[in-house]
């Protein structure tokens, strides 16, 4: 062509085929067209009836903060995590051989966690995030799938992630657990959003996870229902089953919801067999009553399962052994005494995804017991050998509750000291005081709201608020737990300080057994008795322990811990006053046969004082608190009077 006839191509709009004449761009049919294909595709399938389904996930977060023992613990979750024994298992001719396992991260494999706590140490928070495919058994490579999904996580938050994880494969279901530092690599603070954490990180594993496996077919989610049919614990059709029904009665015969009328089969099998178990009732021919209590009782077996392998691997029993499992579970409900002490035989986790631990104490009784903790954070401090002190929560409101309702009642549903004082004027400081820190604690809850004046507003439904709230911190933390000593028990007898056996002669009541851990303590006792004779504690072993002679063995025992500490602080140490105020900078805490105390410091001396839980935000900082009759009132919030006896 040549130049003096030069022209250029311009495009005309492109219409519809239909002709319509209506424009219609390039991306608008391509658009079109995948959408047509879709629906083709789709069509398709169903004809033949192979509908898929997404690979369904658990994803668990929770949010650590790394003040106080934060980090202490975290490091030892890290080391938990990474525990040998979780490493998958292989049958070999000469016996099992141990595949690759441990902690891992965005490079390779790691030798331990060392590295990552050491860098991390200072973080504000960390991230305990554990990812739990359905299908687990069926993926080739869980550290693959678990760095594919930080990736992912990375390209969300647009930041680079700093984090180890392990793969556990010693229960049913493998899984991942995953520590995230709560800074990125490049220092800045991490902050997940919580539409990210309820949702977005769940729907990326399961995307990953279908990924690989496909997606799921409807043959094989009948073949996992079906499953289900015969299984003596809470399932699937159970929880479809109870959202079905009206006031405990399931219809059967009603036209199923959008694609549920492939289960109908499957919900009235499991109806069946739960008729066996007492947990269903027949009443016509297409309905069914439900048990009230089904969901419990189905949970409750689920869990025994468990409860039974735990416990035979503790005590070194064989499975198939006959053992009257309701004898060995700790339910005060249920006969058993409601204060339980012994020594820890065993600890372990349940099942890592619910969060559940468990603790097995030998008693004084002779026997043994299966305790069922809650939250794995419950155990977290406990060691063989220690032995502690096990109450039923209280899960009702308490008796300050009572008074701060009858108090609110009466002035306007506001609750004030200088109300509750004109009251009941006899009151002390110290009990008006415990009134406040209640209510501080409920105000970080949400239930209460604290005004300017220093005053509280009590709403209406208090009582009931402070019920579910109790009955809600129940479910992670159903007992109270005491420790009474880290020193084993040969140990205790020949101690200085005022121990957990001393407080056992004083008990005349206490009833032990001649064998096990009951028979090591009795023998224990003769000898803490001698010992205490030798010491000048006691005239001789057959002298009543009294309230003076605890006081003088926890006083030598704190005047040793206190000339250890004079050649560290190069200060003078002062044993604290029977009375009047202690203020100084609280620099640590120590732990002595006597208990935790922590050491104030001043200018030029230091002394040692009786350790309380809400002290360990005041590390480094300045306290000052009102002794009276050897209890410490200490004034944590002095502008607005909050006491902490």
């Amino acid at each position: 062509m040549s130049a003096e006839n030069s022209f250029t191509v311009r495009l005309g709009r492109i219409h519809a085929p239909s002709g319509s004449k209506k424009f219609v761009s390039l991306a608008g049919q391509v658009r079109r067209a995948a959408r047509r294909f879709g629906r083709a595709n789709y069509a398709k399938r169903s004809t033949k009836g192979a509908s898929y389904f997404q690979r369904r996930v658990i994803v668990k977060v929770s949010l650590v903060k790394m003040a106080g023992k934060g980090a202490a613990r975290q490091a030892a979750h890290v080391d938990y995590i990474g525990r040998e024994s979780a490493a998958p298992e292989r049958e070999k001719t000469d016996g099992l051989l141990r595949e690759p396992g441990g902690l891992y991260d965005r490079d390779g494999w790691l030798e331990n966690g060392d590295d990552f706590v050491a860098r991390t140490k200072d973080d504000p928070h960390q991230f305990r995030i554990i990812v739990s495919p359905e299908d687990s058994i069926k993926m080739t490579d869980l550290p693959a799938f678990t760095r594919d999904f930080m990736r992912e996580m990375e390209k969300t938050l647009a930041r680079d992630l700093n984090w180890v994880a392990a793969a556990h494969y010693d229960t049913a279901t493998p899984h991942v657990h995953i520590v995230l530092s709560g800074r990125d690599l490049a220092g800045k603070r991490l902050i997940l959003p919580r539409d990210y954490i309820a949702r977005g990180m769940r729907a990326q594993a399961e995307r990953l996870v279908t990924l690989e496996l496909g997606p799921m077919r409807i043959l094989e989610a009948g073949e996992k229902l079906a499953r289900q049919v015969t299984q003596e614990r809470l399932t699937g059709l159970d929880r479809g089953l109870l959202r079905a029904a009206q006031e405990t009665i399931v219809d059967v015969g009603a036209v199923p919801k959008a694609g549920e009328a492939w289960t109908r089969r499957l919900d009235i099998a499991r109806l069946k067999f739960l008729s066996k178990m007492g947990l269903a009732e027949k009443l016509t021919h297409q309905s069914w009553r439900l048990a009230t209590d089904m969901e419990d009782t189905l949970k409750s077996l689920g869990e025994r399962g468990d409860v039974i392998k735990a416990y035979h691997r503790a005590m070194g029993q064989s499975k198939n052994q006959e053992r009257d499992l309701g004898s060995v579970i700790y339910n005060p409900g249920q006969g058993i005494e409601s204060q339980l002490i012994g020594r820890v035989r065993a600890k372990g986790i349940l099942d890592d995804v619910s969060d559940r631990s468990y603790v097995i104490l030998d008693k004084l009784d002779g026997r043994s017991i299966f305790v069922k903790m809650g939250n794995a954070d419950q155990i977290e401090d406990l060691a063989k050998g220690q032995v502690i002190e096990i109450s039923p929560r209280q899960i009702e409101p308490r008796p300050s509750d009572l008074t701060i309702e009858k108090i609110a009642a009466q002035n306007g549903r506001v609750y004030s000291l200088a109300f509750h004082n004109q009251l009941d004027l006899g009151a002390s400081p110290e009990y008006l005081e415990s009134h406040v820190r209640r209510l501080e604690a409920l105000r970080r809850a949400g239930l209460v709201t604290r005004r300017q004046d220093g005053s509280w507003q009590v709403p209406e439904n208090y009582l009931e608020r402070v019920q579910e709230y109790e009955a809600r911190r129940g479910n992670g933390q159903p007992f109270d737990q005491r420790m009474l000593s880290k020193i084993p028990l040969k140990e205790i007898s020949q101690t200085m300080g005022r121990t957990w056996l001393d407080e056992q002669i004083i008990d005349q009541d206490i009833k032990l057994s001649d064998k096990g851990f009951g028979g090591e303590v009795r023998e224990a006792l003769k000898a803490r008795r001698a010992f205490l004779v030798r010491s000048k504690i006691l005239l001789k072993q057959t002298e009543t322990i009294t309230k003076d002679h605890l006081d003088a063995l926890e006083a030598r025992d704190l005047k040793d811990a206190g000339e250890k500490l004079i050649k560290q602080l190069n200060k003078d140490y002062v044993p604290m006053p029977s009375s009047g105020r202690i203020d100084g900078t609280l620099v640590n805490d120590i732990e002595r046969p006597s208990g935790r105390f922590a050491i104030v410091e001043r200018a030029k001396d230091f002394t040692l004082v009786p350790w309380r839980d809400v002290l360990e935000r005041r590390r480094g900082m300045e306290i000052s608190g009102q002794v009276s009759n050897g209890r410490i009132n200490w004034q944590i919030g002095r502008q607005r009077g909050l006491g902490i006896s």
